[in-house]
């Protein structure tokens, strides 16, 4: 693991390794406990929250959590799906506060020190900010201020990007994302990454360091830089087209980023024969190009008990198949002998995988 501090490895290099050196001794530090409130809701949110939990009950560093968040919305989730933090809030006890009554009148719900936003979702105004004299800090996915937005981690993958990282950065009354840096830490993505791969990932790191950013926040609030406005890509949320493929347009691994980085939110579909139908499983790419053969044209494999489809360069090996109007996932083998195969000349035919338009 590669750490930086921005502020400090330009501005006061000696000052980097003593923060090292008292993360060590985090229990030795002569620092008032804190009052927290954490503002989150997911996945990503979960593990900071536990290990503020953790460092509550075992160190020196976190006199109380308070976790604010959607609450009031839970019974109107979708599906019925409570958050995981609301469900981790519930079980554990913790005291807990309704983000929309925060909202109104801040001051009569707060009494705490610092804020801690990890994946909340919803904007926090100059007045909730202001109710916290150590300060709000937010935790991000990214290295910022490359994908500023609502799905750094989708983006990241999307992209092809190798590296990634924690920016922990203050949280800005003007607008998500653009505040100024406190720590940074860099990662590599491991291979054939998926966005839930990554968002556990950084979650865990993540977690690991509050120990060190909240034990040296008055340095490296001091040492803040702002972030490099040229530098900045953004991660806007995705729409279902997202996952509508082109095999004309798009090459073999630019199809298997999209399966691993939206397949879990929303279906990766082309059509055949004018239906639409759900690439369930992408299980390998081939970087072959025979470019006398048709983007869309598919080829059973019986060895490997897969479909290959050619894309605009290389191709995308899938196992199963859904109709749209159907429930039922069919094997490779079932689509290319149902609808792929000819039943007149037992061969294949020339029908192709085309794009969904709408």
């Amino acid at each position: 693991m590669k750490l930086i501090n921005l502020g400090q490895f330009f501005k006061y290099k000696q000052n980097l390794q003593l923060n090292v050196r008292l993360v060590r001794n985090i229990n030795d530090l002569k620092h008032k406990a804190l009052k927290v409130a954490f503002f989150g809701t997911d996945e990503f949110s979960l593990t900071p929250l536990e290990k503020l939990v953790q460092l509550r009950n075992e160190t020196n560093l976190v006199e109380e959590v308070t976790v604010v968040s959607q609450f009031e919305t839970q019974k109107k989730s979708t599906k019925g799906i409570v958050p995981v933090v609301h469900r981790y809030v519930r079980e554990n006890e913790l005291p807990k506060i309704h983000w929309e009554e925060l909202k109104i009148n801040p001051k009569h719900h707060l009494d705490h020190d610092l804020a801690i936003v990890a994946s909340f979702g919803e904007f926090i105004p100059s007045k909730v900010i202001k109710c916290f004299p150590k300060g709000a800090i937010n935790i991000h996915p990214s290295l910022l201020p490359r994908w500023r937005g609502a799905s750094p981690l989708i983006h990241t993958i999307l992209a092809g990007d190798t590296m990634t990282g924690i920016s922990f950065i203050e949280i800005s009354p003007k607008k998500f994302d653009i505040g100024r840096i406190l720590y940074q830490a860099k990662f590599q993505i491991p291979p054939r990454c998926t966005t839930e791969n990554l968002r556990d990932m950084l979650s865990n790191k993540a977690a690991d360091l509050l120990p060190e950013v909240i034990g040296n926040l008055p340095t490296l609030m001091e040492n803040s830089i702002d972030q490099d406005d040229s530098k900045t890509t953004h991660a806007p949320k995705i729409s279902k087209t997202v996952g509508y493929i082109n095999f004309h347009e798009q090459c073999c691994d630019e199809i298997e980023r999209t399966y691993r980085a939206v397949g879990q939110r929303v279906s990766i579909k082309s059509l055949w024969d004018g239906k639409q139908v759900k690439l369930e499983n992408i299980v390998d790419i081939k970087m072959e190009n025979e470019s006398e053969i048709t983007p869309g044209t598919c080829q059973y494999s019986k060895k490997e008990r897969m479909i290959w489809i050619k894309c605009k360069t290389g191709w995308v090996g899938l196992d199963r198949f859904q109709f749209d109007q159907r429930k039922k996932i069919i094997s490779a083998q079932s689509f290319y002998n149902g609808y792929v195969i000819d039943k007149q000349t037992g061969k294949p035919g020339s029908t192709k995988f085309e794009t969904i338009v709408e």
